[in-house]
């Protein structure tokens, strides 16, 4: 999920830090490959048929209750 959140922020930051500069491309480097490893993330997890909060929630719950504990 962190992984993602970065992502995310390289390729917000670097399209809005090119609106402010649109001489400067090289503000451009991260922000593609960002936004196509996101997607690329978004599809396989849309593959498996579940969100990314649906995953996180399903690991968690199988840690849980390996350990003992109660289902989530």
């Amino acid at each position: 999920m962190l992984v993602a959140c970065r992502l995310a922020c390289s390729h917000v930051i670097g399209c809005y830090s090119f609106s402010k500069d649109p001489s400067n491309e090289y503000l451009l480097l991260h922000a593609g490959p960002a936004a196509e490893a996101l997607e690329e993330w978004v599809s396989a997890l849309a593959a498996d048929g579940k969100t990314e909060l649906e995953a996180r929630l399903e690991h968690a719950n199988d840690a849980a209750t390996a350990n003992g504990g109660p289902a989530l």
